[in-house]
């Protein structure tokens, strides 16, 4: 994403959730320290979502998975160095799932390690 801060980017991203009918997504690079709700339901198109991110780190970075909530219950989720993900059911058949967003550095010995 190279940022979300701008209304731009927010609305070109709303638009194609909204188009293709995306029920999760993991966005990369979003380099907002603290992601609100109201950011988030601009990105989303409405409030039946829920969401998780990493933070940033110097105005760099970002992870955000972002969900229709009727669709999915997470029950947990976890963050490390360069990932984040989540664990829940999907609400149709109830099939557990496990979705990772990942962000692997550009230094190969750090992508080793992730």
């Amino acid at each position: 994403m190279r940022g979300l801060g701008r209304r731009l980017k927010q609305r070109a991203i709303r638009d194609c959730i909204v188009k293709e009918g995306i029920n999760f997504a993991c966005l990369q690079e979003t380099k907002i320290e603290k992601m609100t709700r109201h950011v988030c339901s601009n990105i989303w198109g409405d409030d039946d979502f829920e969401r998780r991110q990493s933070h940033t780190s110097n105005s760099a970075g970002g992870l955000l998975c972002i969900w229709n909530k009727e669709v999915m219950d997470v029950n947990t989720s976890f963050v490390g160095k360069g990932f984040l993900g989540v664990q829940g059911v999907l609400k149709e058949g109830n099939v557990p799932c496990f979705i990772f967003n990942i962000y692997a550095p550009c230094d190969f010995k750090e992508k080793i390690r992730l």
